[in-house]
């Protein structure tokens, strides 16, 4: 392989990582912000920023629980159960548990 081939591919490699971790951050300091609105009880305002946390990584089952339980406290409970299925089913080909809605 060419010596200019393998920088770009470096290059490549890197702005990947890069992007990733902007990414990993971006979720991280979303969690922080819907914490912070559902600990003072703005569930709407959390389930929206679930909803972003959801939007940069589909699969990101932890976004799905909170945001359930977000949904659950502000009376969706049909909602909460949706989220919690689309949890469980990111997390294991089995669901570890079936819940029922309220």
């Amino acid at each position: 392989m060419k010596p200019s081939r393998l920088l770009h591919l470096g290059l490549l490699w890197a702005f990947l990582a890069f992007a990733s971790t902007l990414c990993a951050q971006r979720r991280r300091q979303l969690l922080c912000f819907c914490e912070a609105k559902y600990s003072k009880g703005d569930f709407n305002g959390a389930i929206a920023d679930y909803n972003k946390a959801i939007a940069l990584k589909p699969n990101y089952a932890e976004a799905y629980d909170n945001r359930g339980n977000a949904k659950d406290d502000s009376g969706d409970y049909d909602g909460r159960h949706r989220g919690l299925q689309q949890s469980d089913c990111i997390e294991s080909k089995t669901p570890r548990h079936l819940l029922q809605p309220r």
